[in-house]
């Protein structure tokens, strides 16, 4: 695995150790890792495993790449906010829960952003925002030729893979705020229940998890303390309607 929380004198064990992703050269739409000063040799420069990028040393493949510290998986802040409210016979509940800070893994993320010919597979709609070409006028020394919010070539070779390595351009941000639960009833008035015979009448709607907002849709960054994910599914939207009727 190339994402890694360890021991280590002075981190938290929840921080991710992980090959930096720098963005996409737009010189030819492959991504780039921060390079290893030790590997930024004459002779990697000459093979072009390490090239260099106004001053910066950079790689297209982890072999030659450095890891760094890349943030944690512990939010900032997170708790829950909760209300009943009341007028007249209408009454209304919230709880939503939420989280600030900290990042996530987003494996799921990673594999749908993956090509091979050996093994299709289903692809992310992001992968329809990949490199197609050097922007007008892009040259190798020009002050923007790393985009580093871009998506790299849909590319079948080998050179793809090495852009969806593991790294940090898999770590999203874990904030979230989920709606929990929302509960709206009504009671009937007594006058009216006597009138019909009966002890009690009432209605409600309830939703459960009515919606999730995330940094990216389909991810549920609630699924691991340690910031990890996987192919499960969000937790289901739940609907209800009810009558409760007394005797």
């Amino acid at each position: 695995c190339y994402v890694l929380q360890n021991i280590f004198e002075g981190h938290s064990i929840y921080e991710f150790f992980t090959y930096k992703y720098a963005g996409v050269d737009q010189l030819n739409g492959r991504g780039l890792y921060n390079a290893d000063p030790k590997k930024a040799t004459e002779s990697n420069i000459a093979n072009n495993n390490v090239v260099k990028i106004n001053d910066e040393y950079y790689a297209y493949d982890i072999t030659y790449a450095e890891k760094d510290w890349c943030g944690s998986a512990l939010p900032d802040i997170y708790g829950s906010i909760s209300t009943m409210l009341t007028y007249k016979n209408v009454s209304l509940s919230v709880l939503g829960t939420f989280s600030i800070g900290g990042k996530v893994y987003d494996s799921t993320y990673a594999s749908l952003m993956r090509m091979s010919p050996a093994s299709p597979n289903a692809s992310h709609v992001d992968m329809l925002n990949a490199w197609n070409g050097a922007p007008e006028g892009m040259v190798e020394t020009s002050a923007d030729r790393i985009d580093p919010n871009g998506i790299p070539r849909a590319d079948l070779s080998s050179q793809g893979s090495l852009s969806t390595t593991g790294s940090s351009r898999w770590l999203k941000d874990a904030s979230y705020f989920v709606l929990k639960n929302v509960n709206l009833s009504y009671k009937f008035p007594t006058s009216m229940t006597n009138k019909m015979g009966v002890g009690g009448l009432g209605v409600f709607f309830s939703a459960e998890n009515a919606f999730s907002i995330t940094s990216l849709k389909g991810m549920n960054p609630q699924y691991s303390f340690r910031g990890s994910s996987d192919n499960t599914f969000v937790t289901a939207r739940v609907f209800s309607f009810g009558l409760n009727l007394k005797f």
